[in-house]
Formats: C-alpha cells, structure tokens, sequence
C-alpha cells in the first residue's frame, strides 16, 4: 500500500481549492485534529505520511465540490499548461513526434516521484488509447482524488493532443482506473 506522497502534490490541491473560492469549506473539513505540516504544507519537495494525503483529500471530497468543480481543481493544479510559451511548446513538441505515449510510457517513472509505495500500470488499448491502472493507494478510495486526478490527465494529454477525454472508476480498495483517449 502507498506510504508516501509529496507534499507538493497536496500543496498545490490546496492552491486549487482555495483560488476557486473553498478554502473556508475545506479548512471547517479538515478540523482541528490536521497535522501542522499539512497546513503549511509548501512547495518544496518533500516526502508526507500518506495519511496526510488521506486527512487532505478526504477533507476536499467532504466539501461536496460537483464533478464540473472537482475537474476544476485538477485543471488548476495542472495549470493546464495552456499559456502562450507551453502553447508554443506543445506545438513544437507534436511537430517533433511527440504524442501523449511519450509521457505514458514513462509515467511508472514519473509516478514514483509523487507517491511512495504503489503501483502505475499503463496498458495501450488502441493507437490514441490508454488504460492506467492505480493499485495499492488508498487515494483510490477518495472520489475527488479520483475526478480531480483526471482533470490532470487530460490537461497533461492535451499538451500533446487536441483534445483528450479520461473516465475514472473505482474498481476495488485501493484501486481504480483511468481510461484515456485523445485526438
């Protein structure tokens, strides 16, 4: 089971949830109990028990944020790259063949660098298509992980594509899954 999250990973959640306007909701979720460092949790890299990443995602997912906001929130902490340089650079890199598996093919990599503990399973299902499965990580059981996640999904694929579509379900403790397409 997953161990270990990065910190940045809740800070920028936080930074999601609060530019949109629920920080006040949130922080009534969290409670008293929270630990000090999620609080001040910054944007320095460093390694939180994965019951942080539990107090944290549990609280967002007892806001009662809808799908729609929850995706929001995963476009925030994306940042969906869409600004001018990322749209240059996006641009340049479909020109020099990149496409959404040249991200895929590394996300066990990539994946290990922002949980601890779990496991990453990309599967191709078609030329544009991809299944990703998550297994071993409690976040799996928290709805808005889930809908937030895919919302960094399709941002990350659409730096790559025109346009992506991902659909999440929970399959089972600790596990759900992801399939992505793209055009």
């Amino acid at each position: 089971m997953s161990v270990r999250v990065r910190s940045t990973l809740i800070a920028s959640s936080r930074a999601g949830l609060f530019k949109l306007g629920h920080r006040e909701a949130y922080e009534a979720a969290l409670g008293p109990g929270a630990a000090a460092h999620l609080r001040d949790a910054s944007m320095i890299a460093q390694w939180l028990p994965m019951d942080d990443a539990v107090s944290h995602y549990g609280a967002a997912d007892a806001i009662g944020l809808s799908e729609a906001q929850m995706l929001e929130v995963g476009d925030v902490v994306g940042a969906r790259l869409e600004g001018a340089l990322w749209g240059s650079v996006a641009r340049t890199a479909r020109r020099a063949g990149f496409t959404p598996w040249t991200t895929l093919r590394r996300l066990d990599r990539i994946w290990g660098r922002m949980y601890d503990g779990d496991r990453v399973e990309v599967t191709q299902a078609g030329p544009k298509d991809a299944v990703i499965h998550i297994r071993d990580n409690p976040l799996c059981d928290i709805l808005y992980w889930r809908v937030a996640l895919s919302g960094l999904m399709k941002g990350t694929t659409e730096i790559f594509a025109r346009s992506a579509f991902v659909k999440v379900r929970a399959e089972g403790p600790g596990h759900a899954r992801f399939d992505v397409a793209w055009a």
